[in-house]
């Protein structure tokens, strides 16, 4: 069974934000059970529950950021990466092999921002869902 993230990125407006949650703190060893994956990382939390950060500010801007590498990959597909802030905290992170292969660098960027704009809309989506006013 292989579950590579148990919990995934979290961000909550005006509540403690948990960024180990969205670290390499919370990937569990593929050599566990999945249970045993599971209940490590439960104790992890319950061991670190009050130990959080809190939000300073109203500053809800959004920034993306995105960048690729060209044909990194064996098989010639390159790698794309994509971090998401609010107000300069890190929301939502992304790196995942890219479903194409690209004929240069500059294809390779374009998959990438393609894959940023999808993104970018649902952040949108979901702030406007919120209510929550950003710039």
């Amino acid at each position: 069974m292989h579950v590579p993230y148990v919990f995934g990125s979290h961000f909550s407006p005006g509540h403690p934000l948990r960024r180990d949650l969205s670290s390499h703190k919370v990937l569990a060893p593929h050599h566990m059970a999945g249970f045993s994956k599971l209940m490590r990382i439960l104790r992890y939390l319950a061991g670190t529950a009050k130990q959080v950060i809190q939000r300073q500010g109203n500053d809800l801007t959004l920034h993306l950021y995105a960048d690729a590498s060209y044909g990194l990959h064996t098989d010639g597909r390159g790698h794309s990466g994509l971090v998401a802030t609010v107000g300069g905290d890190p929301i939502f992170h992304r790196s995942i092999k890219q479903k194409s292969v690209a004929l240069s660098s500059t294809e390779a960027e374009i998959i990438a921002m393609s894959d940023a704009s999808t993104y970018s809309h649902w952040l949108t989506v979901l702030f406007d869902e919120l209510r929550l006013r950003r710039r």
